[in-house]
C-alpha cells in the first residue's frame, strides 16, 4: 500500500488548437498572483530607463544594480555607451563576448527591452 501505487500516471494535455504551441505559456504562477512569462521573469526591475545619454560606466552601474554584473564584460569590450546600446545587435552580445549562452541570453533580453521601449516612445 504505497502512496505511489494510488497515484494515477500523469497525462499530457489535449491540444485542441494547432497554433497553441506558438503562444508563450505562463512560466510561474503562485497562489492568486497573475502568471508571468519568461520575458517578465528575466526583465528589468522597475521602469525601463531612457539611456541615450548614459556613459559606459553609468550603464555598468545600472546593469549591476539590476543583477547583471557580467554586463560590463560586453559593454567595456565593445565600448558601448547609452547611444550605442540602442544599436547593438544580438549577434554582438552572443558572438563577440565571452559570456556563457545563458548569461548572454539574459543580458540580450534586457537590452532588447530597452531598445523596444525607445521604439515605442
Amino acid at each position: 500500500d504505497s502512496i505511489l501505487s494510488s497515484t494515477p500516471p500523469p497525462t499530457l494535455p489535449i491540444v485542441n488548437n494547432p497554433d497553441e504551441h506558438l503562444f508563450r505559456k505562463p512560466l510561474v504562477t503562485y497562489n492568486n498572483l497573475p502568471p508571468i512569462t519568461i520575458e517578465q521573469l528575466l526583465g528589468l526591475r522597475g521602469d525601463i530607463p531612457d539611456v541615450h545619454s548614459w556613459s559606459t560606466n553609468q550603464l555598468n552601474e545600472f546593469f549591476y544594480q539590476q543583477g547583471y554584473e557580467y554586463a560590463s564584460i560586453v559593454l567595456n569590450k565593445l565600448r558601448i555607451d547609452g547611444n550605442k546600446l540602442y544599436e547593438i545587435k544580438r549577434e554582438q552580445v552572443f558572438h563577440m563576448s565571452t559570456l556563457k549562452i545563458g548569461r548572454a541570453l539574459k543580458l540580450w533580453n534586457v537590452i532588447e527591452q530597452i531598445q523596444q521601449k525607445s521604439l515605442l516612445s
